[in-house]
């Protein structure tokens, strides 16, 4: 069955595999990039409250627009739609910086998975477009003078659109917060879970496999966590056991980590049937193509246990999901497909405007 660690971890590899490959491809850090699209989507430029609120989860959004204004990826110029605004666009350098970074990041996805196909990445594709949008009459926000229509028409061209990367960016938040108050890093955290997903010992190179780390690196981290009596190394093969203080230690991690979810309880309301069950599909698909410990198939009773870990009282990944896309699409059809490849063909989906026309190609 998937259960809720194993979300967690697939969480923590995804952000550490995209954030190394902004950082090295773009000289950015992923929550930067996640910003950049985000404005990029908005033909009539996206406002600085908008940005903020996509972003809710990470620590002074404010400072990620300062970081690209004073790179030129952005700049601040008067609302199109409401001259007494200001908002943010992107600017031909910031354009361009996107177009390199969603091949680096597309090909990192490739490299991190090896059940990556053409159809599982056509799969993958979908389901982030699809899960990026709230539920039916959410395209409007409310601004001066009442209801009106979001800051114009939103047009995506790439692999990952900018709520999925606002997303990983606020879960990231979230698990470095948490993980922070019981002395660990959200990384050694999901080290912890994996060492005690056995009765066995686990390897370091099996865990390094897994999250995709180097294995002098994953000792370091180990080391650590032995010195705080957490693991134990057994049979000096680098082989590790979890000892009963990182049991309580994972299990206090998970509940105080689930908690948080309860503070994004109003973004829970945007989450209908149709989203939730998108929702449910991109999740076991993840952990099918980048946690391969087992198939993961479509039984009822997996389904409904994912529906139980979306409860309200415990849906950090679901509110976190419904925070970073407020407002921001109307709901539509699914996407066209891409082609399987770092290069893959730009094929926007436009949304908004007041008829809330779609064009498609």
């Amino acid at each position: 069955m998937i259960n809720k660690k194993h979300i967690l971890v697939i969480m923590q590899k995804l952000y550490s595999v995209l954030n190394y490959a902004a950082d090295t491809s773009g000289d950015l850090l992923l929550s930067e990039y996640a910003c950049l699209v985000t404005i990029s989507e908005f033909e009539n430029g996206l406002s600085i409250q908008r940005i903020k609120q996509a972003l809710s989860g990470c620590n002074n959004p404010a400072a990620l627009i300062t970081s690209l204004e004073d790179k030129e990826l952005v700049e601040r110029m008067r609302s199109k739609l409401d001259r007494r605004a200001f908002s943010l666009f992107t600017t031909a350098k910031g354009r361009s910086r996107i177009d390199l970074m969603d091949e680096a990041l597309s090909f990192a996805l490739i490299d991190a998975s090896d059940r990556l196909t053409e159809a599982t990445f056509n799969q993958l594709q979908n389901l982030f477009y699809d899960s990026a949008s709230p539920g039916k009459g959410q395209g409007d926000y409310e601004g001066q003078g009442g209801r009106g229509v979001l800051e114009g028409q939103r047009k995506i061209t790439t692999l990952l659109p900018g709520s999925t990367l606002s997303f990983l960016c606020n879960y990231h938040s979230a698990a470095v917060k948490e993980s922070s108050l019981f002395g660990i890093s959200s990384t050694q955290a999901v080290i912890l879970i994996l060492i005690g997903e056995t009765e066995a010992a686990t390897s370091a190179e099996r865990i390094a496999q897994l999250l995709l780390l180097p294995t002098n690196t994953l000792l370091l981290h180990l080391e650590k966590l032995e010195a705080r009596g957490l693991v134990k190394e057994v049979n000096g093969k680098n082989e590790f056991i979890l000892l009963d203080e990182g049991h309580r230690r994972v299990d206090s991690f998970i509940a105080r980590f689930e908690s948080t979810g309860r503070s994004f309880g109003a973004a829970m309301e945007q989450l209908d049937k149709d989203r939730m069950a998108t929702v449910e599909d991109l999740l076991e698909l993840l952990l099918y193509l980048f946690l391969p410990q087992g198939n993961i198939s479509s039984s009822r009773s997996q389904r409904t246990s994912i529906e139980q870990f979306f409860q309200p009282d415990n849906c950090l990944v679901a509110s976190l999901l419904a925070a970073s896309t407020a407002a921001f699409l109307p709901r539509e059809n699914r996407f066209s497909r891409k082609s399987f490849s770092g290069s893959h063909q730009k094929e926007p989906r436009t949304f908004g405007g007041s008829g809330d026309t779609s064009s498609f190609s």
